[in-house]
This record gives structure tokens, C-alpha cells and sequence, in this order.
């Protein structure tokens, strides 16, 4: 039974066994084979459950030395030296990542998060002799996309409002500013996307507008399409932080107010009718004061 294996291999476990005649003739198992040790990674979108192919990683060992890989033509990988491979490696259209012949010991996994995703990187892992082709250590990392809740409300009464559309911008360079677009969902949220089509987003029937995916850091919320009979309000500034997650939105409440129409109708003739009439009657207020003050002044008799 083998005890211990030659670095980057898994140790066997099976038993062998073997006879040896009277006359030295050797049958039985006498020849011992291993497997190499094997790491798969695979790497999904938690938001979509779909895998997320182009992910950059690094692996360090237990000095936090990096280990170097190059890619073989069957696909996986193997250690080698730092003038063979590279520092970092990337995950399949799959989402997956082999890495084979790896000495037994603790590593250290990170990943190069992508925009709008948050992750729980890095990630220690200790490979052991039980890890083989057959049987390899797996690692599923998994990024969860940012999520911002948005509740569109009436300032006084705090009832839902629909109706409304807003913007999502962030900071392009130390003054502009640059509009993100987005997909939506079937679900009527808007995924942030560099392809998709959706720059105004519309709330739902019920005032709600949830948008995943907006890249951490600061962005301005700014209102494109305001509820009819309500007052316009200027755009609002969000931190876009890792603690806000699709499954853990943040919420931000936007009141808005509706138009004060100082007791008047909605009728839009009478505004200018009442402005009318008080032209009217300080006209006729004027002409009666200047008709008293001609007649008094006639009635005075000239001094002698």
C-alpha cells in the first residue's frame, strides 16, 4: 500500500498484493500507478445561474509566492516555471478551470471581480494526496451583481406613483458625465449591460424600478420622466457599495410633489381670466379716484 506520494500526485489507496513462489517467480500486482492532483474551478453568475467564462485568477501558495501555469492542448493546466507561463489564468466559455500536478499543500485563490459584481474573494483552499483527475478538488466561486432598489412615492402621501423614467449616470473624467444602458429582464428589472438598449428606465405600475449590476462607486439617479400633475426633482447621488446585492437591494425612496395650483381649478382659461379681472377692477379703481380728485378740486373756490 502506498504511504506517500511524489509531489503533484494523489495517493493511491488501493491494495496490492502479489506472490513470490519457492523458486523466486514473482505474479500479482506489481505495478503501482498515481494519478496526478487535480483543482477545477467553476465560476457562475449567482444572479443568472449561468457561468461566467473570461474571469481572470491568481493563485498564490502558502508563502504567497504565485504560482505560474501554462495551458496544455488538452485543456487544462500545469505548473511551470515563471518563463513558461503566466501569473494569472482564465475561465472557459464554460466557466471552468483545470489546474493538474499542483504540490499537496494551502493556496489562495483570487479573482479579478468584474465590473458590477461583488465577490467574497479571495478564497483558501487546501489541496490534498485525495485530490486526482477522478476525483478533483472542486471550487465554486460564485459572483452575486449589485442591486439598487428605487420606490417612486407621492411627498405627501407616500403612495406608490408611476409614470416615471430616470437615467443612471456616472462620473466620465473629472467633469462629464456618461449615461449607462441597460437590458431588461423578464422579470422587469434592468440589468446594467455595455450592449444593451434601455437608457431611460421606466418604474413599474407600482412605483418600483430595481436595476442590477451598476458598477460599485458613485452614480446619479436622475429623473428623465416625471409623473403627470408632479413637480420635476433634481438628480440624486448613490454609493453604489459590495453590502448591495441583488438578493439584498438597497432602497432609495424619490418623493415627488404634486403642482400647487393656489385654490384654482384645473381649467387653464382661468388663470389668465383672474389676472383679467384684477387688471379690470385697479383699472376702474384708479379712474373713480381720479374722477373724485378732478371734481373736489373744481368745487374749490378761487382765493380772492
Amino acid at each position: 500500500r502506498e504511504t506517500e506520494p511524489p509531489e503533484g500526485y494523489a495517493l493511491n489507496t488501493r491494495g496490492f498484493t502479489f506472490t513470490i513462489s519457492a523458486d523466486g517467480a514473482v505474479t500479482g500486482d506489481t505495478s503501482l500507478t498515481d494519478e496526478i492532483t487535480a483543482l477545477k474551478i467553476t465560476k457562475t453568475d449567482a444572479y443568472r445561474n449561468a457561468p461566467m467564462g473570461g474571469i481572470a485568477f491568481v493563485l498564490t501558495d502558502a508563502n504567497g509566492v504565485t504560482v505560474y501555469t501554462k495551458k496544455t492542448d488538452d485543456g487544462y493546466r500545469i505548473p511551470c516555471g515563471e518563463e513558461d507561463g503566466t501569473d494569472y489564468f482564465l475561465t472557459g466559455a464554460d466557466g471552468t478551470a483545470e489546474i493538474r500536478g499542483l504540490a499537496c499543500g494551502n493556496y489562495t485563490l483570487t479573482e479579478n471581480v468584474p465590473s458590477g459584481y461583488v465577490s467574497n474573494s479571495p478564497v483558501s483552499f487546501t489541496l490534498s494526496s485525495s485530490h486526482s483527475v477522478s476525483a478533483p478538488l472542486g471550487l465554486h466561486v460564485t459572483n452575486a451583481p449589485t442591486g439598487l432598489l428605487v420606490k417612486k412615492t407621492d411627498a405627501s402621501t407616500g403612495n406608490p406613483l408611476s409614470g416615471a423614467g430616470f437615467r443612471i449616470k456616472v462620473r466620465d473624467g473629472s467633469t462629464g458625465f456618461r449615461v449607462l444602458s441597460f437590458a431588461k429582464q423578464s422579470d422587469g428589472s434592468y440589468l446594467f449591460s455595455d450592449t444593451g438598449t434601455e437608457t431611460v428606465l421606466m418604474v413599474s405600475g407600482t412605483g418600483e424600478l430595481k436595476l442590477i449590476g451598476l458598477p460599485l462607486g458613485d452614480v446619479w439617479i436622475e429623473e428623465a420622466v416625471t409623473p403627470e400633475g408632479y413637480f420635476p426633482i433634481s438628480a440624486q447621488k448613490v454609493e453604489i457599495t459590495k453590502n448591495m446585492t441583488f438578493s439584498a437591494p438597497f432602497e432609495l425612496t424619490i418623493k415627488n410633489s404634486k403642482y400647487v395650483k393656489l385654490g384654482m381649478d384645473s381649467d387653464w382659461w382661468e388663470f389668465p381670466a383672474l389676472c383679467l379681472g384684477i387688471l379690470i377692477a385697479a383699472g376702474g379703481a384708479v379712474f373713480f379716484l381720479l374722477k373724485r380728485k378732478k371734481k373736489k378740486e373744481i368745487s374749490v373756490p378761487y382765493p380772492r
